[in-house]
């Protein structure tokens, strides 16, 4: 029975594939293999012959030796032809996905992780390829066409504060028959300073409360203030 691959008895395994054989810079004599990037496979997954180190294909194949007996727990040689396990490389804890509706799969993309709605997005576009699945938006947890279709409407917010400044803030206005210009409030991009929202309508409550009429300026040295005494005649003057 030939081997066509490896199979994956765990969970995960990285497994590391040859690039080139190592040798002796004296002798020459085959020292090892010179290792690629590691490549994560999952339980039941069939590992190609050519994506594994030759070392442990010999082992596996063999059936005995030391590293034999470290790898078995963990692979074993297989007639089968290799392949990937979708369902679990996409992270779901459940079979039969492509038999789920698709409301279910989009319920469920929004409340799980964003690595394995990124995998479920990935594996959607190379099969089944439905649109609101392969295309669904992680960052706002939605489908192309959820507003549309009334998955997702749109949510109220109950804690309004109208007192916030901001609702208060003067814009700028430009009036089209005096030509009068009414500046904004804010950064108004016209290079003026930016203003805090809500400080005219402040500055105009504050008038309303006191009372004063805007423009009049205070007395210098408020309204108790005496005038200085008239300058007295000098007595001993004559006059002619």
């Amino acid at each position: 029975m030939a081997n066509n691959g490896y199979k994956v008895l765990v969970d995960e395994l990285t497994v590391h594939k040859a690039v080139r054989p190592l040798t002796h810079p004296v002798t020459g004599e085959p020292t090892g293999w010179q290792q690629g990037a590691g490549e994560t496979w999952f339980l039941d997954e069939v590992i190609p012959r050519e994506s594994i180190n030759p070392e442990w294909a010999d082992a596996l194949d063999s059936g005995e030796g030391d590293l034999f007996e470290a790898l078995s727990g963990k692979l074993e040689a297989s007639s089968d032809e290799p392949a990937l396990n979708e369902a679990y490389r996409m992270g779901l804890p459940f079979e039969g996905y492509d038999d789920m509706d698709e409301d279910d799969i989009l319920a469920a993309m929004r409340v799980l992780p964003s690595a394995a709605v990124q995998r479920m997005k990935d594996w959607e576009a190379q099969n089944e390829n439905r649109d609101a699945i392969a295309n669904f938006n992680i960052g706002f947890g939605e489908a192309p066409d959820d507003r549309q279709t009334g998955r997702v409407g749109q949510v109220e917010d109950e804690e309004t504060d109208d007192n916030k400044p901001v609702r208060e803030m003067r814009t700028r206005e430009l009036d089209p028959e005096t030509g009068e210009f009414q500046y904004g409030e804010g950064i108004t991009g016209s290079g003026d300073p930016p203003v805090a929202p809500g400080t005219e309508a402040k500055k105009e409550a504050t008038k309303k409360g006191s009372g004063s009429r805007s423009g009049r300026r205070p007395r210098p040295g408020g309204a108790s203030a005496k005038k200085p005494p008239a300058e007295k005649p000098d007595s001993g003057s004559t006059s002619s």
